[in-house]
């Protein structure tokens, strides 16, 4: 003789954990694309902020250039009585400027640098230098 048990009916819950685990499968794969989305976006992000900041440098090179040079015009000729005091500040005052600008594009290349890095993987390496 052959005895068999078991349940015939359990109320749907195993209906209900199945759609349970689907939806929690969903949940996760959602969450994925979003991530993967997000980095997406932030290396476009990195890639964009040094392309723009490499081409600003050039031009920022030059302003820096052509500013030291009206200061020491309007300083020789601020001494010879011909440029006043305030025209003398205001080209000292720009190249300043032009220098503060330099400054804050060298920061936000080293920032793009870093955050590039630390997407791929390997900010460990251009921090501490590659293992030896």
């Amino acid at each position: 003789m052959i005895s068999l048990s078991g349940q015939l009916y359990d109320g749907g819950e195993r209906v209900a954990k199945t759609n349970q685990l689907i939806a929690r499968v969903g949940e996760v794969k959602y969450r994925y694309r979003q991530t993967l989305d997000q980095l997406e976006q932030d290396i476009e992000d990195s890639a964009r902020i040094l392309r723009t900041a490499n081409e600003k440098r050039a031009s920022i090179a030059e302003r820096i250039a052509a500013s030291t040079s009206v200061v020491n015009l309007y300083q020789q000729q601020f001494e010879a009585g011909t440029r006043t005091i305030f025209e003398l500040l205001d080209a000292q005052r720009e190249l300043f400027a032009a220098k503060g600008e330099q400054i804050t594009s060298r920061f936000e290349v080293m920032r793009a640098s870093y955050s590039a890095a630390m997407l791929n993987g390997n900010l460990a390496d251009v921090i501490l230098g590659p293992h030896t």
